[in-house]
């Protein structure tokens, strides 16, 4: 390869690669979505109320036939949803609002189909914590992580 080519091709690379990144930079910030690690329903967060952030509810699609269902039916905030390594439970925090404390996130889990949502833990931190969230189960899917 000459050294006229070798330029041609760093150019060329340099260019893709400040393309890939401008790319990348305009693509939207990511969702708060999960799988259960195989194909299959995906669990997300969708806004409910158009005019306030202040609704929202867990939802699961199937994607073969791209139906959607609710699964969360609390008020306020429902978001940060996690399967289970087994795919057989979701992780997600619900954020009570209008609480009259500061708002507090509280951990639940439920049935994949949404059914028997229960709180894991309510908000025991002091000081300036304002609730646990943010979950994610452990490879055995006996324990969760949060922040």
């Amino acid at each position: 390869m000459t050294k006229r080519n070798a330029t041609r091709t760093s150019r060329r690379r340099a260019t893709l690669v400040a393309v890939a990144v401008g790319t990348m930079a305009a693509l939207p910030a990511s969702a708060d979505a999960t799988f259960d690690g195989k194909p299959g329903p995906i669990a997300f967060q969708r806004i409910t109320d158009p005019f306030t952030s202040d609704d929202s509810q867990i939802f699961r699609v199937a994607p073969r036939t791209e139906r959607v269902r609710q699964l969360t039916h609390f008020a306020n905030i429902n978001w940060f949803p996690d399967f289970s390594p087994n795919g057989k439970r979701i992780a997600f925090t619900r954020t009570d609002v209008e609480a009259a404390e500061p708002p507090g996130d509280v951990l639940y889990t439920m049935k994949a189909n949404g059914h028997r949502p229960r709180p894991l833990l309510t908000s025991g931190c002091t000081g300036e914590c304002l609730g646990d969230s943010s979950s994610a189960w452990a490879p055995s899917g006996r324990k969760l992580v949060f922040e």
